[in-house]
């Protein structure tokens, strides 16, 4: 399942801000509420330990309402924490070394204007549930470099320290951004020591343009890199992919934005995501995922998006690409809870799935969206459209649908699955459940895109999945084969020995389960064939006793197949015990086993041989009643002239 509720604890009072977890003891958490006010919590005895820094003596710090707080990129034991100074510990917070002066502009911010005047003391409010002007809020250390590290003010300042703290230089005027702007973001690259990205945040100068400038010198020098943001899209923070150079992500006022060529270029990149602030940003590298919080909407993970990273400008000239597929983890999740109501919430985790990445150049356009495009043309140079034929609406009308189709391998190049998918244009992925097709029987038209349900599980094992597009009674293939590997989770107390026996002995249950249900769907279709067909002889003239009599006994004969399969329903109706009947055996038998990875036990092979074993011959009289005995009534029914009935092909006699 997926976190829930009662996942969350409490580390810390107030309002609640920037976390850290001590990266050698993960029960050790550094938690704060507001102005800095910073605690070690516990989490194995529930104590907390106030170890906010304190000044000396007859000095007082100022404390930003959200106080900068970071763990060391070099020293896991070193925190680094920020007022108007900033600090380090060494010791887990029992003390603290200073190792800056007053890093602010050090204004008096009683002497500052607000709504364009001085304020008086008696204002309403003045100074009340506000942060103290002229602090540090924002840090960050280089991931390449020990003791580089980046200071940015509320008063609009940077200030950089390459030997941690010795020597500071600052920097005031910065291009695009009004003086003494809020500095709300500042990351260091992980690529290149002299790379630093800077966003600012204009709300209080009721200043709502996107500033994100990028130095390539450490600060010195710095160039605005907001093509594409949205315009009063604020920006309030930055993350940089760790694997590939120039992959950034911004979180905006209205959502995510992403550049894949180190900022000159932003597009939106929300899909699933409400148009929210997004107020911080972390990714996991371990599952390249991309964890956001919003102002409002909670949090939302962008599961492995390692895709993006293949994304380049000689991507628009392919038809088509199938991105590298991760290797596949396959497992059974376990249950959450049920039946708590409203007092309960778990988030939905990812699905468990080989997961395939693609990107499409062009979508094919229909007919009609050709026309239409034609007749748009038309109506800009004020000319009048040409108006289709019937046979061209018509055309349109029966089109085909265009879809793209993934053909799933495996080792031996047998076709283990085949999905299909709407053919849209871009970026966008779809999932394997790493299942076989379902053997469920289908009984009418369903969603044009529909894959039949997911079967038995897979084994573990060599796979490779292929792209092709099916448009205008054609299928090409665009991109493919990817190779990808199914792995186990390997977290089972009694695993399958052998996991080859495992799958042959699931494909026997798939093969049976397959034949017994769309058997039971056959003999329900002859019990309605034989009923319609004991109308038609009521209403033909010259039909007689005996051949209604025939068709009653397949009737009889049908309900028996029936009660084999499904049970006597008088007995069930009553609440009366009864023997397993084939359906229900075989669905003990699929769903027994659904959410294992273990070997089948020895109850399971037996109910195997038992269902084999009663289904038989119960087999073979609904097939001599199919082909045979309903054949011939109904051969009778036609040479009387009897009214047509499902299933009968009328002849006309001249």
């Amino acid at each position: 399942d997926g976190i829930k509720n009662d996942d969350w604890f409490v580390t810390q009072g107030g309002d609640g801000f920037e976390t850290q977890v001590d990266p050698l003891d993960p029960n050790l958490i550094f938690a704060q509420a507001q102005h800095g006010d910073l605690v070690r919590y516990d989490r194995r005895s529930g104590e907390s330990i106030s170890v906010q820094p304190q000044p000396p003596s007859g000095e007082a710090y100022r404390w930003n309402w959200n106080s900068p707080l970071i763990v060391s990129a070099h020293h896991p034991h070193r925190l680094y924490h920020a007022a108007n100074k900033l600090f380090y510990t060494d010791d887990r917070g029992d003390s603290w070394t200073v190792i800056s002066p007053d890093l602010t502009r050090q204004l008096d911010r009683n002497k500052l204007p607000v709504f364009g005047k001085i304020q008086s003391p008696e204002a309403v409010a003045k100074n009340a549930s506000t942060s103290y002007y002229g602090n540090i809020v924002a840090l960050h250390e280089s991931p390449l470099k020990a003791g580089l590290l980046y200071v940015g003010t509320d008063d609009g300042l940077i200030q950089v320290t390459e030997d941690d703290g010795a020597a500071w230089t600052r920097y005031e005027t910065f291009p695009g951004v009004p003086d003494k702007t809020y500095v709300s973001f500042l990351l260091a690259s992980q690529h290149d020591e002299a790379v630093v990205y800077a966003a600012f945040d204009g709300r209080k100068q009721n200043n709502l343009m996107p500033m994100i400038l990028r130095s390539s010198d450490k600060g010195k020098t710095w160039k605005p890199i907001v093509k594409g943001l949205p315009e009063r899209g604020t920006v309030y923070c930055l993350a940089e992919d760790h694997i590939k150079a120039g992959l950034l992500f911004a979180g905006t006022e209205f959502g995510v934005y992403i550049s894949t060529d180190n900022g000159a270029n932003w597009i939106k990149f929300s899909n699933g995501l409400p148009t929210t602030a997004v107020m911080d940003m972390e990714i996991q590298k371990r599952e390249n995922d991309l964890v956001i919080a919003t102002f409002g909407r909670g949090f939302y993970i962008l599961d492995n998006y390692s895709a993006l990273r293949n994304i380049t400008p000689a991507l628009n000239n392919e038809k088509a690409r199938l991105f590298p597929v991760t290797d596949a983890l396959y497992f059974k999740q376990t249950g959450g809870k049920y039946g708590q109501g409203d007092t309960y919430f778990g988030a939905p985790n990812p699905p468990i799935a080989a997961t395939f990445y693609y990107w499409l150049k062009e979508a094919p356009k229909t007919l009609k969206e050709i026309r239409k495009e034609t007749e748009q043309e038309a109506e800009k140079q004020k000319k009048d459209i040409t108006y289709p034929t019937m046979e061209q609406l018509q055309a349109e009308d029966l089109q085909e649908q265009a879809y793209l189709l993934f053909t799933i391998t495996d080792e031996a190049g047998t076709i283990v699955r085949t999905l299909k998918t709407a053919a849209q244009k871009g970026l966008a992925k779809i999932n394997w459940d790493m299942r076989y097709p379902g053997i469920y029987p289908i009984t009418e038209a369903g969603e044009p895109f529909a894959t039949g349900g997911g079967g038995m599980s897979v084994a573990p094992g060599n796979y490779q999945v292929t792209l092709s597009l099916f448009a205008d009674g054609k299928l090409d293939q665009l991109a493919g084969p990817e190779k990808f590997r199914i792995l186990t989770l390997d977290n089972t107390t009694l695993p399958a020995s052998d996991r080859q026996s495992l799958a042959a002995f699931q494909h026997k249950v798939a093969a049976l389960g397959r034949v017994v249900m769309g058997a039971e769907q056959l003999a329900g279709d002859l019990d309605k064939r034989i009923k319609a067909i004991r109308t038609a002889i009521a209403a033909t003239p010259g039909a007689s006793f005996t051949l209604d009599r025939k068709a009653k006994s397949i009737e009889e004969d049908c309900r028996q197949i029936l009660v084999a399969f499904n049970g006597n329903e008088s007995l069930a109706r009553r609440n009366e015990n009864q023997p397993p009947s084939i359906s229900s055996r075989l669905g003990n038998l699929v769903w027994g086993h659904w959410n294992s990875t273990s070997a089948p036990t020895r109850i399971m092979v037996n109910d195997y041989d038992i269902i084999l074993k009663e289904f038989n011959p119960v087999y073979d009289r609904l097939k001599s009643l199919w082909n045979v005995d309903l054949q011939a009534i109904e051969s009778e029914l036609e040479q009387l002239g009897a009214p047509y009935t499902p299933g009968r092909f009328p002849e006309l006699k001249n």
